[in-house]
């Protein structure tokens, strides 16, 4: 336990010093890289994907962005693997963000199967998902799900912008 403490404060410190706690970048330039890294590792011939954006989020601390970064790519992967299996046919994963009042939305919306009437986020066993949901709840955010089976799934995320960045809480 001690050395993982360590080794998370030397993480937390050096990433401070690569990006000043007070730096802020668009946020449209971590998720277009996201979307492009997921339109070429989740393809497959039977299984083509469209991935889209749609807003910019705004500016956000640039600590902030690094988390939401690693939520935002477990929830794309989610979407095809569970929204459109091998042999689907495939379809469309849009992601739209907002920013406004200080607060931040993030949209991932598929068109694919959709889950189960009864799952439930906070009930989630996967770890991908599970830590995604704890990333967001723990820094004063909320992760919401909606589906309908057949006709796909939405995930949004909304979260303060006001509060301290991220890894700091």
């Amino acid at each position: 336990l001690r050395h993982e403490q360590r080794s998370e404060g030397v993480d937390r410190e050096a990433r401070r010093q690569l990006v000043g706690p007070r730096e802020h970048l668009g946020f449209i330039e971590s998720v277009r890289p996201l979307l492009r890294l997921a339109e070429e590792r989740l393809q497959s011939p039977d299984r083509p994907v469209r991935f889209t954006v749609a807003g910019d989020g705004g500016r956000i601390p640039a600590n902030t962005a690094t988390p939401l970064s690693v939520v935002l790519t477990e929830l794309l992967q989610n979407a095809v693997d569970h929204g459109f299996p091998e042999g689907s046919g495939g379809g469309d994963v849009n992601v739209a963000l907002s920013h406004l009042d200080g607060r931040l939305t993030v949209r991932v919306v598929d068109n694919g199967r959709g889950v189960d009437p009864s799952f439930e986020l906070d009930q989630a066993t996967g770890l991908g998902l599970s830590i995604s949901y704890g990333i967001v709840e723990r820094h004063g955010g909320r992760m919401l799900v909606g589906s309908a089976p057949g006709e796909g799934t939405t995930f949004v995320i909304e979260l303060p912008l006001l509060a301290k960045p991220l890894e700091d809480a």
